[in-house]
């Protein structure tokens, strides 16, 4: 079964399939959530011209994106359970953490901020490239292990502890298919912002929302398989840690 097999180490070539596989099992779900996630982005779009508006709708987008990505991150770890789940259940699963998810957030991209004005100088640029892969599971720390600020961060990076360039090479994989779909996706929209720029953005926004979910599902199954290789994850485990 695919419950079996999901809890097995990977191939990179495993990972891409079963992200494709779960990513349309989910369709729908994913999808939704997603584009509630955009719905700010989207507001913003439809408002005149305003720097203090669209500062606004972009901070709620990055925090109603971070709920997205952390809603999604529970329906695979339901998906490995054999189980069906709801949109409002997600969400739900996700508020109950609500807060060490925003804080986590904050100093994930705090730390990036420093990462990038460090990379002004010479040091910098490779200091944010670590950070940034070391930390990167600290949303599935939270929703899956119920991890508290600061602890989701310290577990994301015992996990890549040993296997950052695996994990680095992976997401580099991954990002290439993702600009590649995201290229297909955004193409309408591209034509059309020629000649009517709020219908482009918002198809090319659209185009978007397709392709984001990969992104999510992708990271949660390459955080299930740093655990079966580093600590032998069972099934019996995540069923203990999403109760």
């Amino acid at each position: 079964s695919h419950q079996q097999s999901a809890l097995s180490p990977l191939t990179l070539v495993q990972l891409l399939t079963q992200t494709l596989a779960i990513y349309i099992g989910s369709f729908k779900l994913v999808i939704r959530i997603v584009f509630i996630t955009q719905i700010p982005f989207l507001i913003s779009l439809a408002v005149p011209d305003n720097d203090v508006v669209t500062l606004i709708f972009t901070l709620i987008g990055l925090f109603t994106g971070l709920l997205g990505s952390a809603a999604i991150a529970y329906i695979v770890a339901q998906y490995y359970l054999g189980r069906q789940t709801t949109l409002l259940r997600s969400y739900v699963a996700v508020m109950n953490n609500g807060i060490s998810l925003l804080v986590n957030a904050l100093m994930f991209a705090v730390a990036l901020f420093v990462g990038v004005l460090l990379s002004l100088l010479v040091i910098g640029l490779p200091l944010l490239i670590f950070l940034a892969v070391a930390w990167f599971f600290y949303i599935q720390a939270v929703v899956i292990e119920g991890k508290g600020p600061l602890d989701a961060l310290t577990r994301s990076w015992h996990l890549v502890q040993g296997r950052w360039l695996q994990v680095f090479g992976t997401a580099l994989v991954f990002l290439l298919i993702l600009f590649l779909a995201g290229l297909i996706t955004s193409l309408p929209g591209l034509l059309v912002i020629t000649f009517n720029t709020t219908l482009g953005n918002l198809l090319v926004t659209l185009g978007g929302i397709l392709v984001t979910p990969i992104t999510y599902i992708g990271a949660t199954l390459v955080y299930f398989d740093l655990r079966v290789r580093k600590e032998g994850f069972t099934l019996q485990t995540l069923e203990s840690e999403l109760r």
